[in-house]
């Protein structure tokens, strides 16, 4: 058995991730498992801790075979499967940073299927004053099975094993005087969003597949640059490292798209703009993806209704006013230049997600955060009329899903048309 201990740093959440290294190759079917504490989904672990931030102490320990549980020394133990494609496995804190990962020694079979026990002590008072020794974790290799409860203490594993039971039950969230409520309920919110994903997706892959063989598809528009194709789905790992990087979340109906329905690829005009990891950072791609400001997409988008930049200019300078053209030359170039500092100031598009480029530089964006968040919004700075929320023909504004389904069935009535 080989043993180790690993402090990661943790902000906000109060998770931390257990990862292969190799996170391809699962099966799409592969369930996702849970059992309080910890939830398994094809390669990522991830595992709920003590204390909200800060550092995280882990004692490591894989063995070749089952070990006993430490039922004296710890609170709460539950075992979960665990499959592992590399053999080889590394850990992570939820950061707002550059995630540092600490490498665990090679699993005993190399790739295949495990067993992981997780221990922990302190759920109900945010760990010990010394956290050293609050969470334990037992790897070894075993057949697939269902994951159960070796022992549970405390409420707050209570909470997390049935937290539909518990819901508005202020008796079960009164904690101690060091932050416990609010970490409880930040924790209720996170759990409901990754168990009720929003909005299901099963259905336009199936669409697009059969778009891809209409012979009229191709009079769509944009059609040509995005070929009806998706790039694969995000895993749960995945939302969570870009949610950790942008600090805040992504609105549900979009979360649920990356992950049932896929990264990016076909969509509205030009496409969808696909998220992917580069140089260890998630970004999006396309004409026009550098007009998001990664950094202040958790800062408020202020507006609820159409606003357009270059309402606070004056006309622009009339030459019958000038005595020369040089003069008015002059004065057309400093109206110009005073134009574009007003009206592509980036603090306009600030907790704006860029996602569409329409062409001629008109683009659509997803309001992330703010009062209009989970709305789509177009950017019609480059045509001279602002921003604006993107309506039904009711005049109801858009969410993700409604936008992205409208051009869905807009494309396979125009397609079915050129067909015939």
């Amino acid at each position: 058995m080989s043993s180790v201990r690993v402090q990661l740093e943790v902000a906000d959440r109060g998770i931390v991730y257990l990862a292969d290294r190799e996170l391809e190759g699962y099966a799409a079917e592969t369930p996702a498992q849970s059992i309080g504490i910890i939830a398994v989904e094809q390669g990522y672990a991830t595992l709920r801790i003590t204390h909200q931030w800060g550092p995280a102490n882990f004692t490591v320990a894989i063995s070749d075979r089952a070990p006993e549980a430490d039922l004296t020394g710890y609170e709460d133990i539950v075992e979960i499967g665990y499959q592992s494609m590399s053999g080889h496995l590394e850990m992570t804190g939820f950061c707002y940073d550059e995630h540092i990962a600490f490498p665990l020694p090679p699993l005993p079979a190399g790739p295949g299927e495990y067993r992981i026990r997780y221990h922990v002590k302190g759920m109900d008072t945010e760990g010990t004053e010394d956290a050293t020794d609050d969470h334990y974790l037992q790897i070894w290799p075993s057949p697939p099975r269902d994951p159960v409860v070796v022992q549970t203490t405390t409420q707050t594993l209570h909470y997390f094993l049935a937290p539909e039971k518990h819901e508005g039950n202020s008796g079960t969230t009164r904690r101690n005087d060091h932050g416990r409520p609010a970490m409880r309920s930040a924790l209720q919110r996170e759990w409901r969003l990754r168990r009720n994903p929003g909005t299901d997706w099963s259905d336009v892959r199936e669409r697009l597949v059969r778009l891809t063989a209409d012979p009229g598809a191709d009079a769509v528009f944009g059609s040509a640059c995005h070929r009806w194709t998706l790039q694969p789905p995000l895993g749960a790992g995945d939302l969570a490292q870009i949610e950790a990087q942008l600090r805040t979340e992504l609105p549900g109906e979009y979360q649920s798209f990356l992950q049932q329905a896929g990264a990016g690829g076909a969509g509205p005009a030009y496409g969808l703009f696909p998220v992917r990891r580069v140089n260890g950072r998630w970004q999006w791609e396309g004409d026009g993806a550098n007009l998001t400001d990664l950094g202040t997409l958790n800062q408020p988008f202020p507006h609820v209704e159409a606003f357009n930049p270059a309402d606070a200019l004056p006309a622009p300078p009339d030459e019958e006013d000038f005595d020369s053209s040089e003069a008015f030359t002059a004065a057309e170039d400093a109206y110009w230049e005073q134009y574009n500092t007003i009206v592509y100031d980036h603090r306009h598009s600030i907790g704006l997600l860029y996602l569409c480029h329409l062409g001629c530089a008109l683009r659509e964006a997803l309001v992330i955060s703010g009062p209009a968040r989970g709305q789509m919004w177009g950017d019609d700075t480059a045509g001279g009329a602002g921003f604006q929320p993107l309506v039904d023909d009711a005049g109801n504004p858009l969410g993700f899903a409604r936008w992205y389904r409208r051009w869905l069935d807009a494309a396979e009535d125009q397609a079915s048309h050129e067909a015939h």
